[in-house]
């Protein structure tokens, strides 16, 4: 399956939870966070867009941020994007593609959110399409997108902790932290609600700061102890202690930017983590 079918797969799998979590609430964030409420000054948010959905009642950021992995982005039209450029405004890095339909169903939310916050928002467009760039480009054109659109290496993509379905997207506060993520679509509301909190503006959600166990940032992810392919019954407390740890710290090599036994956990198939695993063990075992 090549990455654009699995892609495709994963954007319908994800349309069929978007219209089931709709259904459900669109309050209830990612269930391995603990949260820990803050008070925020209430008052009436003025929301746009689009795609619909109730204004959140809560928003949630995760307690300690951390800093959006390093990156140089050409844009389509030819300048440079990195976290350095970013930082002092408020930046939401959207995941996407031509092909993707709940992709297209965030735009104009996208577009009336980049001008009614014009120099404290940046929205950038992070094209997964394999299609060649001047396509993107006539796609962006005919839609007036007004926001920033560069194409998303798979390098880039491994680097925010691999993307498997699209939309996903970052939201990133003025310090170019990495505050909160999405998988799917996100309504204009809810994006705005967060983008107003991150600016100190009123908003009649209740703001929380929670803890992260992985959902947004891999690296808050508990270690990872059940290895696909690895056996590490025969090993001692010790031994075993020292090879998990190992195996969570080492980074694979096979361009996935993850370490060993996450790309083990995430991707079983890998040809490349399986035997950087084994050798790690074996080195272990021989106490080096």
């Amino acid at each position: 399956m090549n990455k654009r079918s699995a892609l495709m797969m994963g954007a319908g799998v994800i349309m069929i939870a978007v219209a089931v979590a709709l259904v459900v609430t669109r309050n209830v964030k990612d269930r391995a966070m603990t949260a820990q409420p803050q008070a925020q000054a209430q008052a009436p948010v003025v929301l746009g867009g689009d795609s619909g959905g109730d204004e959140p009642g809560v928003i949630q950021f995760v307690k300690d941020p951390q800093p959006m992995p390093d990156f140089t982005l050409k844009t389509l039209d030819g300048q440079t994007v990195t976290p350095a450029s970013l930082r002092g405004k408020v930046a939401i890095l959207n995941f996407w593609a031509t092909w993707c339909g709940p992709c297209k169903m965030e735009i104009p939310d996208l577009i009336a959110l980049q001008k009614k916050y014009e120099g404290k928002l940046e929205i950038v467009g992070l094209s997964v399409d394999e299609a060649p760039q001047k396509d993107v480009q006539a796609f962006v054109t005919a839609h007036d997108m007004n926001y920033v659109i560069a194409m998303a290496s798979d390098k880039v993509q491994s680097s925010f902790g691999g993307i498997f379905g699209i939309p996903t997207s970052f939201v990133v506060d003025q310090q170019g932290r990495i505050v909160q993520k999405h998988i799917g679509l996100t309504s204009g509301k809810e994006f705005e609600g967060e983008v107003r909190a991150l600016l100190g503006l009123p908003v009649s959600a209740k703001v929380e700061h929670v803890l992260d166990s992985g959902a947004v940032n891999p690296v808050n992810a508990p270690p990872v102890t059940d290895v696909p392919g690895i056996d590490l019954a025969s090993l001692t407390s010790t031994q075993r202690a020292e090879a998990i740890k190992r195996l969570n710290t080492e980074r694979c090599t096979c361009g996935c930017e993850l370490t060993v036994a996450r790309c083990r956990s995430e991707d079983p198939s890998c040809g490349v983590s399986l035997p950087l695993a084994k050798k790690i063990v074996a080195e272990v075992v021989k106490g080096k």
